[in-house]
């Protein structure tokens, strides 16, 4: 398998559970904003829209989007998690369609502050707050991963987690995986 990639970017998830499997794969990192891959390719061969994650050399081609990439690893090696494959991918839904794009605002605009800041961490802190709730714990499946890449955002934000203390633990023990340390040092995130 091939995993395109963006260091930090949503893709590290599904970087997390092929290190977790242990399975043979190639990274491949895409450049932010060219269209290019570091090794010179064209990544908007892979995806016309020119955003990761993509897993290709797989028995059904090429995977597009965490909806996908993800349940499809979570099969192929067994990371469904105690509540079933349907529990999993309602929660890596809610991931990718609302707390994912809860982080949009601060990276479309890094400098966002006043009225459309509060806004922005009033939506977000909804999320984080649904997700608290409903998801968060400390099983490891596929979404767990997605949920970990997610929230580590907040740090990059400057939206403090600190009221969430389920979606802490999980942090916590997602932190003490070597497949998590293993895949963020090979991005250069550790």
């Amino acid at each position: 398998m091939k995993l395109y990639y963006l260091p930090g970017a949503c893709s590290l998830a599904s970087h997390i559970l092929l290190r977790e499997a242990g399975a043979d794969f190639t990274l491949v990192q895409v450049e932010r904003g060219t269209g290019r891959t570091t090794d010179g390719g064209d990544y908007t061969a892979i995806n016309p829209l020119g955003y990761v994650p993509a897993l290709g050399e797989t028995e059904h081609g090429i995977l597009l989007e965490n909806g996908a990439i993800l349940p499809f690893l979570a099969q192929k090696f067994g990371f469904v998690g105690i509540g079933g494959f349907h529990s999993m991918l309602q929660e890596i839904g809610f991931l990718s369609t609302e707390l994912h794009k809860a982080y949009s605002p601060f990276f479309k605009n890094p400098n966002i502050a006043g009225r459309d800041r509060e806004g922005a961490e009033s939506q977000l802190h909804s999320r984080l707050g649904r997700y608290e709730q409903a998801y968060a714990g400390t099983d490891f499946n596929a979404a767990k991963a997605y949920a970990f890449v997610i929230t580590n955002w907040s740090a990059h934000v400057g939206v403090s987690l600190e009221k969430y203390p389920r979606i802490n633990a999980m942090r916590d023990a997602l932190s003490a995986r070597r497949s998590v340390r293993a895949a963020m040092a090979a991005e250069g995130l550790s």
